[in-house]
């Protein structure tokens, strides 16, 4: 009985954590709309930048407006992800873990982060070709998982 306890408890605790984390992420902005984090806006000269490019303010402007088109999709995914984790985690910590049933919550995870990806991607080529900006694919998915789609 205590070991179901604390291992309910334990699940409980990286949940709150996950969660906690996955709203940290997010950024309120004035308007009420949640988008990612900010990219460096501000170099180590002064002036708007992103690494070594520096872009005009309504550029920048342009990419948080289509960074928060796809905010919430890439945060429910991400939600999604870290919540499929903690799951594999559960199932893996058990005593006598079930190996079919963590490998399907494995590939639910490589499916949901193929998803994510693939927003990803859709968001940095509209950035592209709505603002001329070109911006490198940084994100290799949760622990650089490359899954094949099917």
């Amino acid at each position: 009985m205590k070991f179901k306890a604390t291992t309910i408890l334990t699940i409980a605790t990286a949940l709150l954590l996950t969660a906690s984390l996955a709203v940290a992420e997010m950024v309120q902005d004035s308007d009420g709309i949640r988008s990612p984090p900010p990219m460096n806006q501000v170099g180590p000269m002064g002036g708007n930048s992103m690494g070594n490019m520096v872009i005009p303010p309504e550029k920048l402007e342009a990419i948080r407006i289509i960074q928060s088109h796809y905010a919430e999709q890439l945060f429910s995914l991400r939600q999604d992800i870290r919540a499929k984790q903690v799951e594999l985690n559960a199932i893996m910590l058990k005593p006598q873990p079930d190996t079919a049933k963590a490998k399907n919550t494995f590939r639910q995870i490589a499916a949901l982060q193929i998803k994510e990806t693939d927003t990803l991607i859709d968001m940095l080529a509209r950035i592209s070709i709505e603002t001329d900006v070109r911006l490198p694919m940084l994100h290799t998915g949760q622990g650089g998982v490359q899954a094949k789609r099917e």
